[in-house]
């Protein structure tokens, strides 16, 4: 999401040139963030984490663990949903409980708040400071997750706001 701040200010024929120069994975990353206002939950979200259902078996959650480690080299944020709905995060080291299934670990989830992804950066905010936790889920039209903004993007966004008071 850094890059993409930083790729929403240029022209588009500046844009287009960084962008070809980037790997396929990244590019498409990133021009899919380009789509949503900076001023919005989606203009502030990320794209790093995994979601798993809660009926996928142990195995499956740490192959899309291992592969995202293999990509980042570093350990996801996970997301349980039940179809669509989102139930909570997965801690680390609540993986170590899972026998067959995350089914029998739902009570052990994290509650996540959510908003939507058109919610103004205030809105968000609101939400943050009433659940101060680490990351916001981010939810489309559908109910389905389209990405997560992390703290230290909802503290930068209060910094901003902060700012614009002052000169106001």
């Amino acid at each position: 999401d850094d890059a993409t701040d930083v790729i929403g200010l240029l022209d588009g024929d500046t844009q287009e040139a960084v962008l070809g120069q980037l790997d396929v994975d990244r590019r498409e990353r990133i021009e899919f963030l380009l789509k949503f206002s900076p001023d919005s939950a989606a203009g502030m979200m990320d794209l790093n984490y995994v979601t798993v259902d809660k009926d996928q078996g142990f195995e499956e959650v740490a192959r899309l663990v291992r592969r995202y480690e293999a990509r980042t080299g570093r350990f996801p944020t996970v997301f349980v949903t039940d179809d669509d709905e989102v139930l909570g995060e997965l801690p680390g080291h609540t993986l170590a409980w899972v026998g067959h299934g995350l089914a029998e670990i739902t009570e052990h989830l994290r509650p996540t708040p959510t908003v939507r992804y058109a919610q103004p950066n205030s809105e968000v905010i609101e939400v943050f400071r009433a659940n101060p936790q680490s990351k916001i889920v981010v939810l489309d039209e559908d109910d389905s997750i389209l990405g997560v903004i992390y703290a230290d993007d909802l503290l930068r966004a209060i910094e901003e706001e902060a700012g614009q008071t002052l000169y106001e």
